[in-house]
């Protein structure tokens, strides 16, 4: 009955967590897939050193002033000629013009 009681609250949680105003959420649609990617190839040299998007392979978001989302994919390092892994945030509020691109990991691939 404990496992029961366990499994039954955990997939609540779960299906509230989804929708929880504000709640980080994985990006499916197509359009917005592609102007996240041309938020970050146009922001791509504000992070620290030169980069070359390979492949983005994840692609979350969550609204707060304005929307941050945060990026998973496979970058090269230019000068290097190095592939990483990196996550990098952008928060973007469109209405003050404002893109602001971290680099928040980086691993070598």
């Amino acid at each position: 009955m404990k496992i029961a009681c366990v499994f039954f609250f955990a997939c609540i949680t779960a299906a509230v967590a989804r929708d929880v105003p504000g709640g980080e959420s994985e990006v499916t649609d197509k359009a917005t897939k592609q102007e996240v990617q041309k938020l970050l190839e146009d922001n791509i040299c504000s992070l620290d050193g030169c980069w070359e998007l390979i492949k983005i392979t994840k692609i979350t978001s969550q609204t707060v002033a304005g929307e941050l989302y945060r990026i998973n994919g496979i970058f090269e390092e230019v000068q290097e000629e190095q592939e990483y892994e990196l996550l990098v945030t952008i928060w973007s509020k469109p209405w003050m013009n404002f893109n602001e691109v971290k680099l928040v990991s980086k691993t070598q691939v």
